[in-house]
C-alpha cells in the first residue's frame, strides 16, 4: 500500500534495518525516521506513479470529493488495480478523518460513493484458441535447443503441452507424487485449484518428460538433494540443501517459466500464453472421447459447463453444417 501511496523509490528510502536485535527485519515505521520532514526534503523531487504525485495528491483537505477520488481510481487498467487504489484512498481518508484532519464534523468517506463496476466485454467461443500438431511440434523441438539455457523449465513446458496441468500446479510437483508402479501422478488437494485430491495417468509422452528430468537431475546433481520435479536453481550453491529446501519449501522450486517461454515462442514462432496448451489438450481430449463425463476425468474438471464455455473450441464449419441438416427438418413449414 506504501508503494501506492508515495511510490516504491520513496518507501525503499524509508526502510529501517534493526541492527541491534541482529535479526535484519525490515521495518517501515514512522519512529524509524529521524524527521519526517527531513524525509521529504530529500525525496520530494522522487517523481513516481503514485497518489502522492498525483492531482488528487495534491489537493487541499477540502477539496477531495468523490469526483476526484473517481477520476484517479478509474485510471487504473484492471479491475483488481482500480479496487486497490480505492482502498488505498480509502484507508488513508478513514484515518484522517479519524486522527481529525477533516475537522470537528468531517464528511462521510468520499471512497463509499465510488462503485467500480466489470467492463462487459463477453467473450466469445471462437476465441478459445489451441495449438496446432505443427505447432507443438515446433514448441518442443525449441525446448530441446534451449534445453541447457533453460534446463528443467523446458521440460516444464513440455509436460504443460501433455497434460491438464496448469502451471501452478506443474512448478509445485513433487517426485513422492509420481507413483510409476501404478502409472498416475498424485496431485493432492493442497496442489490442485478446485482443492481435491486428483490424478493423471502417465502415458507414453509424459513418462518421457518424466526420463528427461530424471535425466537431467543426474547431470545436475544439486537438484538430487531437492524434492521438486522442478527445482529452482537459486539453490545451486547452497551447502545445507536439505535443511534450506525444508526452512524454506517455496523458494526451492521454480516459480515461473515466464523467460523460457518467451524464448521458446520466439524460437518455435508461435504466441499465446502457457495457458493455452491445457486448452489444447482438452480439445484434443474431446477429439479422442466423446462422452462428456468420461471427458471431464482426463481434463479434470468438476461439471461439464466449464469445459463447454472456457476451454473447447468450436468448429464454425462444422456447425454451419449441422445448420443445414436442422433446417432440412423445417421443409414442411414452406411448403
Amino acid at each position: 500500500m506504501s508503494y501506492a501511496l508515495i511510490g516504491r523509490k520513496r518507501t525503499k528510502k524509508s526502510k529501517f534495518y534493526d541492527d541491534d536485535k541482529g535479526s535484519g527485519h525490515v521495518h517501515r515505521k514512522a519512529e524509524n525516521v529521524r524527521s519526517w520532514d527531513e524525509f521529504w526534503a530529500n525525496n520530494k523531487n522522487e517523481k513516481a506513479d503514485c497518489i502522492y504525485d498525483s492531482a488528487l495528491g495534491h489537493s487541499f483537505i477540502e477539496e477531495v470529493n468523490t469526483a476526484r477520488c473517481k477520476a484517479y481510481i478509474n485510471k487504473g487498467i484492471t479491475i483488481s488495480s482500480r479496487k486497490f487504489a480505492r482502498q488505498t484512498i480509502s484507508v488513508v481518508i478513514t484515518w484522517g478523518i479519524d486522527t481529525g484532519y477533516f475537522g470537528e464534523s468531517p464528511p462521510a468517506n468520499p471512497c463509499f460513493n465510488v462503485s467500480i463496476r466489470r467492463a462487459k466485454t463477453p467473450k466469445t467461443r471462437g476465441k478459445n484458441l489451441v495449438y496446432t500438431q505443427e505447432e507443438l511440434k515446433r514448441i518442443w523441438a525449441a525446448c530441446d535447443k534451449l534445453i541447457d539455457k533453460y534446463p528443467f523449465q523446458t521440460s516444464a513446458i513440455k509436460l504443460l503441452s501433455v497434460t491438464s496441468l496448469r502451471k501452478e500446479e506443474a512448478l509445485e510437483l513433487k517426485w513422492d507424487y509420481v507413483q510409476e508402479s501404478t502409472g498416475l501422478i498424485d496431485l493432492p488437494s493442497a496442489v490442485t485449484k478446485i482443492h481435491e485430491n486428483q490424478d493423471i495417468d502417465i502415458n507414453a509422452h509424459i513418462q518421457f518428460v518424466l526420463d528427461e528430468i530424471k535425466a537431467l537431475r543426474k547431470k545436475y546433481s544439486w537438484a538430487m538433494f531437492l524434492p521438486w520435479l522442478f527445482p529452482s536453481f537459486r539453490v545451486k550453491n547452497k551447502n545445507t540443501r536439505p535443511h534450506y529446501s525444508k526452512k524454506f519449501p517455496h523458494k526451492s522450486h521454480l516459480q515461473d517459466i515466464r523467460n523460457c517461454w518467451n524464448a521458446v515462442k520466439l524460437e518455435a514462432k508461435v504466441d499465446g500464453k502457457t495457458s493455452r496448451m491445457k486448452k489444447t489438450h482438452h480439445n484434443l481430449s474431446n477429439e479422442v472421447v466423446s462422452d462428456p463425463y468420461d471427458l471431464i476425468g482426463l481434463t479434470r474438471h468438476t461439471n461439464t459447463a466449464v469445459l463447454e464455455k472456457h476451454y473447447l473450441r468450436h468448429d464454425a464449419d462444422k456447425r454451419k453444417q449441422q445448420s443445414k441438416l436442422l433446417d432440412s427438418k423445417f421443409k414442411l413449414i414452406k411448403s
